[in-house]
């Protein structure tokens, strides 16, 4: 492959500073997500094991699958605040280095974070429209 020269000017890289301090900024927000939502799926577990044992037809079959979803939800999106953090701190390090090779992994790393994204926004929007026959059926039976 023949290989080319990219030059960035001044310009451009205070604007890539710019974007990797929001991304950095932006993947700490990320990860207290993350946390906020295994916490809320622990809660929702916890809770629902009290609530059958107070109110037996309240089971914690009505929490447990929920909770269950906000941990494994939180699990997942930790790879795309991981993403964001390393196109962070690559960016910062392969501007203050001049380093081609680590702006590259930089970019890479940024693909990959709306990849991750654009695959889960699919798969999100497919579960919500399966979820609306779901939701009718289930209207019905009760």
């Amino acid at each position: 492959m023949e290989e080319t020269t990219l030059v960035i000017t001044e310009a451009g890289k205070k604007d890539l500073l710019t974007t990797a301090k929001w991304s950095k900024f932006y993947a700490v927000l990320s990860f207290i997500g993350v946390v906020f939502c295994v916490l809320m799926g622990a809660l929702m577990l916890v809770s629902g094991y009290f609530m059958g044992n107070l109110q037996p037809e309240l089971s914690a079959a009505m929490l447990a699958p929920l909770g269950l979803v906000y941990i494994v939800l939180g699990g997942i999106l930790v790879m795309p605040a991981l993403y964001l953090l390393q196109f962070a701190k690559k960016s910062e390090q392969a501007i203050a280095d001049t380093n081609t090779e680590m702006m590259e992994q930089a970019l890479n790393r940024m693909k990959s974070y709306w990849k991750f994204m654009g695959i889960f926004t699919i798969v999100m929007l497919a579960v919500s429209l399966l979820m609306v026959p779901v939701a009718v059926i289930g209207s019905f039976l009760l």
